[in-house]
């Protein structure tokens, strides 16, 4: 790992190293950076706070002696980008997906009432016009 520039340091307290991530919250959001977390409470200690605004600064502490720290910090980068684009995907498809799913539950006969709006399909609706 890079020290400085990434917003990455390495510490030792208590005879326990951790690493430190400054995370930018105008290219990672919040969500993100939870979701990163609690995807890996299995593997290290975790702690998420915001210093200031605009920032979350991520603790890591290995629970035990596995891979290196600096391994699992940029796992956890990696991780975190895994994280952020799949919020974005989800913001930008969530539309569609919504309405493939009340298609779906409305043509099983599950959902009471039906969902509001179109549900046919728009290339079958454009072949009946």
């Amino acid at each position: 790992m890079v020290e400085g520039d990434l917003g990455v340091s390495s510490i030792v307290a208590g005879g326990d190293a951790c690493v430190v991530l400054d995370v930018d919250e105008a290219i990672y959001c919040r969500e993100a950076v939870l979701r990163t977390a609690y995807w890996f409470t299995d593997k290290c200690y975790l702690f998420v706070a915001r210093p200031r605004a605009g920032s979350l600064r991520v603790w890591i502490r290995q629970k035990s002696d596995g891979s290196a720290l600096d391994d699992v910090a940029g796992a956890f980068a990696n991780a975190l980008l895994d994280h952020q684009l799949r919020v974005e995907i989800g913001q930008q498809s969530g539309a569609v997906r919504d309405l493939i799913v009340a298609k779906a539950f409305t043509e099983g006969g599950v959902l009471d009432d039906a969902p509001v709006g179109d549900v046919r399909d728009p290339v079958e609706r454009g072949r009946a016009s």
